[in-house]
């Protein structure tokens, strides 16, 4: 049975969202405000898959990942939850703080500046040395540290170098710790990261490409406006998934995930300030007519 054929079905709220329609207005903004995570199929599978790679034997040449996608759509968000639910499982204990790291590569990239954000993911500063030096100390850290697996986000960054030689060498900085620590390494970026790896057939074969799209105007975006409807802590139904309200927060997102999330958030909000209760059309048309009259 679709979506659409079950319009005036009664939301199933989770006991945690349940128990949350008791909190003051004040308290149930200060959740949405906090972010709302939902599950979706993708999502899912791809959590699962990374729990897989993660307890893969370990070997000189580890598999990785290259995750890419339109900015905001939701690439950064599953990795920290598939982090948060690893840290989780080890009741997030001092030790398992950074067994899951995740780094960002350098806006300005090169070796020594790779080597600089990793350890500052860790908690390090350290600006002196060479190239060399700091190698041996990330992967001393490292070690250390029990790290199971390193995400390295904003992979993209590696373009602004302008420069093969540059890039070449952030590449082989990569392939030698993933063989040095025996540990898979997750790149994450927009779809331009996919030229960082193309100079490089090896890298190309170890980090294989996963693409995560905008979401097409079809059953699944009912199901995912359903399951944010069914996180939300809102004491009356929305019915997000009516054709006039997921169309026009479809044409206002254009299928982009980090926007259809704001886009929920902000008329969550407002219907609790309101005293509304539930997401309106006109809610959202206020709330989108009122941000673009500023400017």
């Amino acid at each position: 049975m679709t979506v659409q054929a079950t319009q005036e079905r009664k939301r199933i709220l989770a006991p945690r969202v349940q128990e949350q329609l008791e909190l003051s207005a004040e308290e149930r903004i200060i959740i949405i405000k906090q972010g709302i995570w939902v599950q979706y199929p993708f999502a899912s599978e791809l959590i699962k898959f990374l729990e897989d790679l993660s307890t893969q034997p370990k070997r000189p040449r580890m598999e990785g990942r290259t995750i890419i996608g339109p900015t905001g759509n939701g690439k950064t968000s599953i990795i920290q939850e598939f982090i948060d639910i690893q840290r989780q499982k080890r009741g997030y204990s001092d030790d398992s703080k950074y067994e899951y790291l995740y780094a960002e590569a350098p806006e300005i990239p090169s070796v020594k500046s790779l080597y600089i954000e990793i350890l500052s993911a860790c908690n390090m500063s350290v600006k002196a040395g060479t190239a060399e030096q700091l190698k041996q100390k990330v992967l001393q850290v490292l070690w250390d540290l029990n790290v199971k697996m390193l995400f390295l986000d904003e992979i993209h960054n590696f373009l602004e170098a302008q420069n093969e030689r540059i890039m070449s060498q952030c590449r082989n900085a990569l392939k030698g710790l993933s063989n040095r620590l025996q540990i898979p390494i997750i790149l994450i970026g927009t779809e331009n990261a996919e030229e960082v790896l193309k100079g490089d057939s090896q890298v190309l074969k170890r980090y294989k490409i996963i693409k995560l799209n905008e979401w097409k105007k079809d059953q699944s975006f009912l199901l995912l406006l359903q399951a944010f409807e069914q996180a939300l802590p809102l004491k009356k139904a929305s019915n997000l998934h009516r054709k006039e309200v997921s169309s026009k927060i479809y044409d206002l997102s254009k299928g982009t995930l980090g926007t259809i999330a704001n886009i929920i958030q902000e008329s969550a909000i407002d219907a609790i300030l309101t005293g509304t209760e539930r997401i309106t059309l006109e809610i959202i048309n206020k709330l989108h007519d009122d941000k673009f009259a500023k400017f």
